[in-house]
């Protein structure tokens, strides 16, 4: 990702303070300072320079572009674009440590504009006696954040608890039920398929040379065809049919090492699925129904968290001190409770989920080789559900002549707007809102749970759904076909049987005078039978009596 020469955030202050002095003169000219503080993925450090050579120390334009990138930062490029009339190099830019001495710098009018995903909140913007002013912006607290001015909000975020998912007892039979998946059913579709091809195939180029073993007639040949395709595949090869032609014989080559191919790969589908089943226990997600079942409930302490709104808000709902771990990063949060040492984690949202996402955490933090640390925990975390809504907004004094201009420009984005510029990468084919969602926050379902399994346990098809239910559903229309060709010339054989035998028990007479009677198919069939029934009955006569005259001469032998 290429980011520009010159930082467009400072533009946007530069602009809005130049068009308010002149349409209002709402405050004299001065030296703008912008103060912000990191927090991925709203701003993050791109630039392998040491942060304490940069905090606290004034920057221009280029320096912050070149060190610096995120949603926050693309979000006021895109505002600077269109209101881009002249650069003046009366706005300096700031990085503080935390975002609570930088919202502080804000109150106190050290700073005219403060970034960084600035939770937007009533008491923030109260003035009430509570409201007092620290020794120093270094020593603030979270208490002295108060008397603020903030934009319109621009993005949407809550609190939300990452908790270790549990395994529970399952039987081997269900382990089967839940890897029975569409992939290994279109495998097995597929082998099916290659069954009847061969089976089909063997019969064609074998029943004129070799009636025998595979019949004239389809219904009987295409049976032994497939008992042999089935019998060769699968190396069991009882030797009842074999093919006798050379282009028969090269079709069973074929077929045993293209049979053997096919099973075996099933075969090892099939293996690898039992192998892979965790027959002991069932991975089931820890889900947070509610703040006063997260506080009440034991299971989910002590929790860890970071300093700042998250300490203030569980204090709030009534944790205990000994139930709350507040850790210098989130990161090692994730760490404890990799190591069972806490049983949650307190966090945003799209804080967790940035954790979990493995390409955006290594574009917010490319010096890490390895996986997001939220799929490395095993057996796999829970995302909840948020719990109290937060929204994000850009800080500004108390009663700034600055805020109506940015809220309608912060109104433009979210309406959609789409601005280019072709100096930078992101803006040449358009930029929107949109896109730096998409890239920098991809979170879209904050209100449903999200599942996180551990990098290299989750599940990967070998084929999109639909190509595996054309499959089933093609190898399925061809079973039903051939076994109703099947069905219907065994009920036909039934009937010619019983035909058969209700002549053997009329007597010739009747048979004849019906034969005669009858100039249909039924007739000239029934005096065929009779004939026949005649003539094995004459020979059966004859042989009986060769066999008394055999008799006779043995006797008068002896």
């Amino acid at each position: 990702m290429n980011f520009p020469e010159f930082n467009f955030v400072s533009s946007i202050v530069s602009v809005l303070l130049t068009s308010t002095y002149l349409s209002a003169n709402a405050f004299p000219q001065q030296q703008l300072r912008v103060c912000f503080s990191l927090y991925a993925p709203f701003v993050f450090q791109i630039s392998n320079r040491s942060q304490e050579e940069i905090l606290g120390v004034p920057l221009s334009f280029g320096e912050v572009a070149q060190n610096f990138a995120g949603y926050d930062i693309e979000l006021l490029q895109a505002i600077s674009l269109e209101l881009l009339q002249n650069l003046t190099n009366t706005t300096s830019f700031y990085l503080y440590g935390s975002d609570v001495e930088c919202q502080y710098r804000v109150r106190i009018n050290d700073c005219q504009l403060g970034i960084g995903a600035y939770a937007k909140t009533a008491a923030r913007s109260s003035c009430g006696k509570d409201c007092k002013l620290a020794l120093s912006p270094e020593e603030a607290s979270n208490r002295n954040i108060c008397c603020l001015s903030f934009s319109e909000w621009y993005v949407r975020d809550g609190y939300s608890v990452v908790t270790r998912t549990s395994i529970s007892d399952k039987d081997l039979l269900t382990s089967i039920r839940e890897n029975f998946t569409l992939a290994t059913l279109s495998t097995f579709c597929v082998l099916i398929l290659l069954l009847y091809v061969s089976g089909h195939l063997i019969w064609l180029l074998e029943r004129k040379s070799n009636p025998d073993q595979f019949p004239w007639r389809y219904h009987e040949g295409v049976d032994d065809g497939l008992w042999w395709s089935i019998v060769t595949m699968t190396t069991v090869g009882y030797g009842d049919r074999v093919p006798v032609t050379m282009i028969g014989r090269f079709l069973g080559v074929m077929w045993m090492i293209i049979g053997l191919v096919a099973f075996g790969v099933y075969n090892g589908i099939i293996s690898s699925t039992l192998t892979s089943l965790n027959i002991e226990g069932t991975i089931n997600p820890n889900i947070v129904s509610s703040v006063s079942a997260y506080v009440d409930s034991p299971q989910y302490h002590p929790i860890c968290t970071v300093q700042g709104i998250w300490t203030e808000y569980l204090t709030e709902q009534g944790i205990e001190e000994d139930d709350l771990v507040v850790a210098p990063s989130i990161e090692d949060c994730y760490r404890q409770l990799n190591r069972s040492q806490v049983n949650s984690v307190f966090y945003d949202r799209l804080g967790h989920v940035m954790h979990s996402e493995n390409e955006l955490y290594h574009l917010i933090m490319p010096s890490n080789i390895g996986p997001a640390p939220l799929t490395a925990i095993d057996p796999g975390v829970t995302i909840n559900t948020i719990f109290q809504t937060v929204r994000y907004a850009i800080a500004l004094p108390l009663n700034s002549p600055m805020k109506p201009m940015v809220d309608e420009l912060l109104k433009q984005i979210a309406d959609g707007k789409t601005v280019f510029d072709s100096s930078l990468e992101r803006f040449q084919n358009g930029w929107t809102e949109g896109s730096a969602t998409r890239m920098y926050l991809i979170d879209s379902s904050k209100f449903s749970p999200l599942y996180i399994e551990p990098t290299g346990l989750a599940s990967r098809s070998g084929s999109n759904d639909t190509t595996q239910i054309v499959i089933i559903a093609v190898t399925v229309i061809v079973s039903v076909v051939y076994l109703f060709f099947q069905f219907r010339h065994s009920i036909m054989g039934l009937k010619e049987i019983k035909k058969k035998i209700g002549v053997e028990e009329q007597p010739a007479e009747v048979v004849k005078s019906r034969s005669m009677h009858n100039d249909g198919q039924e007739g000239i069939e029934i005096l065929r039978a009779v004939n026949d029934l005649r003539h094995e009955m004459e020979c059966m006569k004859e042989t009986m009596t060769s066999l008394q005259w055999e008799l006779v001469s043995l006797r008068q032998a002896r």
